[in-house]
Formats: structure tokens, sequence, C-alpha cells
């Protein structure tokens, strides 16, 4: 008996010291930390919740109203329908009024004041009435032009259109006058001119174009007196060794300024012993000048 409580003695020390290396573990071993309560997780940066979508009510449409055409009631047996009035055409609306536009005589009598300030002296012209296939628009008879260098008179009394008589008068005053004065000394007392209007073609050949006479745009000059001498003839400028020849020939360059055509000695036969100036139109746009 003794022998058997010894061994149930000696096993169950064992059992007691085969535990208690794992109790002393447990107690040695610390705590674990409490799980954390999850928190929703936060939004991305830049991260924006969508709204919800506010639903727009529809928008009542206006409502056209309807017009109910009725139809027209059909005349009874025997009785004739309503006539359908006419349409009255659009009546055209009044014009305005035009402004007020001067008469041709006022016009012409505008001109002829301007040419007496440029310092020429005319009467009015009459075209024989022979000479109505050619038109001269308010001809002038040029007796006379004063000038800063003194009266030059034109023997020969040129009939002009006046809108050309105010352009040949400026030429006159303004470079005529004091070339001759100036080159020579003396001044210019008259202007040898042929009638300036003739009813004819160019170079009187019949089967070419009406001439610039033909409507007073042009003028024929055959030489220039000064006060002490005879006529100085313009086919002097064709002679070099002549000392006329170089203000012959400055007249003959500036009248290029002034007139649309300037021909004379040289450039034709028809020209050879007188300078002819006209404003006639040349080319498309009418800016071509001849200068010859």
């Amino acid at each position: 008996m003794k022998c058997i409580a010894l061994r149930g003695f000696v096993l169950a020390c064992c059992l007691i010291l085969a535990h208690s290396p794992v109790d002393a573990a447990e107690r040695v071993r610390p705590p674990l930390p409490k799980p954390k309560p999850v928190l929703d997780a936060a939004p991305a940066p830049g991260f924006v919740e969508p709204e919800a979508a506010q639903l727009e009510e529809p928008k009542a449409e206006p409502e056209t109203a309807s017009v109910i055409v009725l139809p027209r009631p059909k005349p009874e047996r025997g009785q004739t329908p309503d006539p359908v009035p006419e349409a009255k055409p659009a009546q055209p609306q009044a014009e305005a009024p035009e402004e007020d536009k001067p008469a041709p005589g006022d016009d012409f009598a505008s001109c002829r004041t301007e040419l007496g300030a440029l310092g020429a002296r005319f009467t009015i012209a009459e075209i024989p009435a022979a000479d109505r296939k050619c038109t001269v628009v308010n001809p002038v008879r040029i007796t006379a032009i004063e000038t800063p260098a003194g009266k030059v008179d034109f023997p020969g009394a040129p009939v002009l259109n006046c809108i050309f008589a105010k352009r040949f008068t400026s030429w006159v005053a303004d470079v005529a006058a004091p070339v001759v004065k100036a080159h020579t000394g003396e001044a210019l007392a008259a202007i040898a001119t042929g009638p300036g209007y003739e009813c004819r073609a160019r170079n009187g050949d019949t089967t070419t174009k009406i001439s610039e006479h033909a409507a007073g745009n042009a003028v024929d000059i055959a030489a220039f007196k000064l006060e002490d001498r005879l006529s100085l003839p313009v086919a002097n400028v064709a002679r070099t060794d002549n000392v006329e020849s170089r203000w012959l020939m400055a007249l003959r360059v500036s009248a290029c300024g002034y007139f649309t055509t300037v021909l004379g000695p040289g450039a034709n036969a028809a020209h050879a012993e007188h300078y002819h100036f006209d404003l006639g139109l040349h080319g498309k746009s009418g800016n071509y000048r001849i200068c010859e």
C-alpha cells in the first residue's frame, strides 16, 4: 500500500512540474493590444462626392392659339354668292424730292466768272448755224490775258470752250509770259494763234476722227511777239543754233503739265510750224498724255 501511495505522489509531482513552465511563460508574455475600432475611410484628396441630381421640372411650352377656319356657307339654290373683293394694287412710294441742281446757264456763268478772275479778257462767242454738228460747250472768244508780266494780246481772237480757256489762261499767266521775260528781258506782248474752234477732222483729213478743235478744246500757236521785236515763229525751236530755241523749247515742255496733248515741230509734218495744245482724253483711264 505504501508503494502505491508513493508512486501516486511522484506522478502528481511530475504533472505539476510539467505544467508549471507553461503557466510561467503565459504570466510573463505581455498582453496583446486591443483592436482599434474600424473608422470610415477618408475620401481621397480632390474627390467630391456627387450631389444628388436635381431634376428640373420641364417648362411648359407656350400654347399657340389655334384658329378654326369655318367653311363659308354654301349659297342656297337660286342665290348668288357674295363677290370676293379684289386686292388693291400696292401704291408706289412717293419719291424723295431731288436736290435743286443749278441750271446750265448758271454753270456757264460761274465758269466765265472764274475765267475773268484768272485775267482773261473775252466775249461770249456764237457758233454758226451751219456748224451745229460740231458742239462747243460754253464758247468764249479770248482777246487778251492780264499776267504779272504784263498784258498779252491775242490778235487771232481764238474761240475756245470755257474750261479749256481757263487752262490756257493759267498757262499763259503762270508760265509763258514770265519765261519769255526771264529769257529775253522783254515782256511778251502778243501770241499769234489759229481760230481755236474749227469744225473739221484731225489734221484736215476727212477720213480721220473729229478734231478737238471741233469742240473748242484746242488751240494752235504760230508765233510769240515781244514788245520791241518782230514775231518769233515757233518753227525756230528746231534751230538749236538760235538763241530763241531754248525758251521756245521750255514753253513746249511746260505745256505738257497743263494739257493732255502737246505737238510741235518734229512730231509730224502737220505740226512743223506751230504748237498744238488740247485737252483730249487718251486711253481707257483718260490720264494718258501725248507730249511730242
